[in-house]
């Protein structure tokens, strides 16, 4: 008779637990993607149009176009109305000094007035950079930006052989490579000729050139 101890059989393996089925897996609510992602899509939409309020408020698009495109001018500015008489912008001899500032681009200009000449408003517009060309030529300095706008305006101007500060006469700017504007006031009755009125002529015209492009 065997005295060997007997060996006991080894343990059962532990049973491994049942992967979980389809329906025991947590399931994002479907209301919640959905209103996650409208609200997303709304936020980016507010986004965009933010942008486009302020780049449109800030002026600081550019009038499109060829450089021979034609420019519009606006119609009135700051309530004078286009100079009937005495605009040396509509003479031949200013025509050609304009050509040769544009070089090839276009360049134009009105002069604005009421019905008595004191105050008179010179706009000119061209697609190309004027700095230093035509009445543009006349300031002494560089100027100082104007308040929250994008001119520069200075009344210490060069006429003739003369160079000094005149209360009575205002130059204003906007200048890019591809467009630039200016504004020309010159009022000798007034007892100083506001720089922000210079801005806003220069502003109006910007405008009615982006509008027309």
């Amino acid at each position: 008779m065997s005295t060997a101890p007997e060996t006991a059989p080894p343990p059962a393996a532990p049973a491994l637990a049942a992967p979980a089925s389809a329906t025991t897996r947590p399931r994002r609510s479907r209301r919640r993607f959905v209103g996650t992602a409208v609200a997303a899509s709304l936020a980016v939409g507010v986004g965009i149009t933010a942008a486009v309020l302020l780049i449109s408020r800030s002026g600081d698009e550019i009038p499109s176009g060829p450089a021979d495109a034609p420019i519009a001018l606006p119609k009135d500015v700051l309530g004078l109305g286009p100079q009937a008489q005495n605009d040396t912008t509509q003479t031949a001899e200013w025509s050609l000094l304009a050509r040769r500032a544009g070089n090839g681009a276009t360049v134009v200009g009105r002069a604005y007035g009421g019905p008595s000449p004191a105050r008179t408003i010179r706009i000119v517009a061209g697609r190309t950079d004027l700095t230093d060309k035509l009445e543009l030529a006349w300031r002494a300095d560089a100027g100082h930006l104007v308040g929250e706008t994008k001119a520069t305006c200075t009344n210490n101007v060069t006429i003739g052989e003369r160079t000094q500060v005149r209360p009575t006469v205002m130059l204003c700017w906007r200048t890019t490579s591809t467009f630039s504007v200016y504004s020309l006031i010159i009022d000798p009755k007034s007892k100083g000729v506001t720089d922000a009125d210079g801005a806003a002529a220069v502003d109006v015209a910007w405008r009615a050139a982006v509008k027309g492009a």
